[in-house]
């Protein structure tokens, strides 16, 4: 008896010090299963582009955590059923009301309207949890008047007074320390993104759908891929919101002159989708074969599947323009993608005007920029036949260069006030580029995204034009 009866003082003795150690237990655990709810449901933010509410966040979470429906809502699985350890949701009635702002799918134009709630200081979301059981919360999952959000938003845990928060049921006085809340800001979770002279999509599939002039702000959920072209719809970039971000594609001197994108079926008409218009469009001559399979993914990831070029095969096959579009310039820049079968020995041009600045063969194995006002750089063309690769020749005033698939292969300095100036027009094909009127000089292959721009590119920039990106 008396070994039984000091037992059970021993018991009573350590009895409270081991409920506060297991107590204190559960409240770490606790603490630590917030901590990754709040990152799955932050991952699942940024994968699936939504923000869950009262009724979607537990199945949100465990779409990306692994983790079983038990194992989100309850704070010990082991007791799914009791209803004192159910994890809640709720959610700041400023998001709520006859049409709630949660859940929230990423829309093409970010938050427009009342969506843009989702910004305001008071868009606000919490997970809430009790580790006692029996204890049960005061609040269910959903949304709460903001005197009830910010009672439980706003409190602390004091370990001297243990209080709960305000307002809350007198069960729950001096058991503060049972009470978990994780806090979980919106705003935080979007960025804004300026856009001005472009075109974007969103999502994976490089769709540029909307079309954006002036300076816009758009604000986007972090995760977002965004697809980013020019206000033609040249993509520009890909971009993962992560911040804010500005883009503006367009402006003096960004777009180019001449852009023959090559992507005609059929007819005479060349269209010219540079800045200079319908002006300098041009005339597709007789034997000039359209819509051949142009540089396509996967080797070139940058453009559609089903690019489109024009094939050349003879000495009167070309695109003739009515514009001397190289006249007087002080800088410039001329870039197309080439394919070559076969280049006859004697002078082949390219693309450029006549006796002002012209781009092409110079022999059958060597390429050569020549200018009138300045300097010329002559490089031997290494590549196999009926490869496609990308040329591009600059003018800075100063610095004549030559680029093959986006590096520099040889440059010739020479400062001048002008590249020169001719009655011809601008020109694309083997004839009339180097020598006019129609000479014997064959060009056979194909050409695609022939581009004239009125400024010299940068290095990056000519990097970026080889990968099939307008800079």
């Amino acid at each position: 008896m008396l070994v039984l009866a000091g037992l059970a003082i021993t018991g009573m003795l350590f009895l409270p010090s081991l409920v506060s150690r297991t107590s204190q237990r559960n409240n770490t655990a606790e603490e630590a299963a917030l901590a990754g709810l709040e990152d799955s449901f932050r991952d699942y933010v940024r994968l699936y582009q939504i923000i869950p509410g009262p009724g979607t966040w537990a199945p949100a979470i465990g779409l990306v955590s692994g983790l079983n429906a038990t194992q989100v809502n309850c704070v010990f699985p082991d007791f799914p059923t009791d209803p004192t350890v159910q994890r809640v949701f709720v959610v700041d009635d400023s998001l709520g009301g006859a049409s709630p702002l949660l859940p929230y799918t990423q829309s093409t134009n970010g938050l427009t309207g009342t969506l843009t709630n989702l910004l305001h200081s008071r868009a606000r979301a919490m997970i809430v949890s009790s580790t006692k059981r029996g204890l049960a919360l005061p609040v269910s999952s959903g949304f709460l008047t903001q005197t009830t959000f910010d009672a439980i938003w706003n409190w602390t845990y004091n370990p001297a007074t243990e209080a709960p928060p305000s307002g809350w049921s007198s069960a729950w006085t001096g058991n503060g320390e049972f009470l978990h809340v994780k806090p979980l800001y919106l705003p935080n979770f979007f960025s804004k993104v300026t856009l001005q002279n472009a075109k974007y999509g969103i999502g994976l599939l490089d769709l540029v759908t909307t079309a954006v002039s002036s300076q816009t702000d758009y604000y986007f959920l972090n995760g977002g891929p965004l697809t980013l072209a020019t206000t033609l719809g040249t993509v520009k970039q890909r971009h993962v919101v992560r911040g804010d971000a500005s883009f503006n594609f367009g402006g003096s001197g960004t777009s180019p002159l001449i852009w023959f994108q090559m992507e005609e079926t059929g007819g005479t008409y060349a269209t010219n989708s540079g800045s200079l218009g319908a002006a300098a469009s041009g005339t597709i001559s007789s034997g000039v074969t359209s819509a051949q399979d142009g540089p396509r993914p996967s080797t070139y990831p940058n453009f559609p599947a089903n690019n489109y070029c024009m094939g050349l095969s003879t000495s009167t096959t070309y695109i003739s323009t009515t514009n001397q579009s190289l006249n007087n310039r002080t800088a410039f820049t001329l870039a197309c993608w080439v394919n070559v079968e076969t280049v006859s020995s004697s002078r082949t041009g390219l693309i450029g005007q006549n006796d002002t600045i012209e781009l092409g063969f110079i022999s059958s194995t060597t390429v050569q920029i020549w200018t009138a006002g300045g300097s010329s750089v002559t490089i031997s063309w290494p590549y196999a036949a009926a490869t496609w690769h990308h040329i591009t020749a600059t003018g800075d005033s100063t610095t004549v260069r030559l680029y093959f698939d986006g590096i520099e292969v040889g440059s010739s300095s020479l400062a001048t006030a002008s590249y020169g100036s001719s009655a011809y027009a601008f020109y694309v094909g083997g004839a009339v580029v180097f020598d006019a009127p129609v000479s014997s000089s064959v060009f056979k292959g194909k050409l695609d995204e022939v581009i004239v721009y009125d400024r010299a590119l940068s290095a990056s920039e000519v990097a970026t034009l080889a990968l099939g990106i307008i800079p």
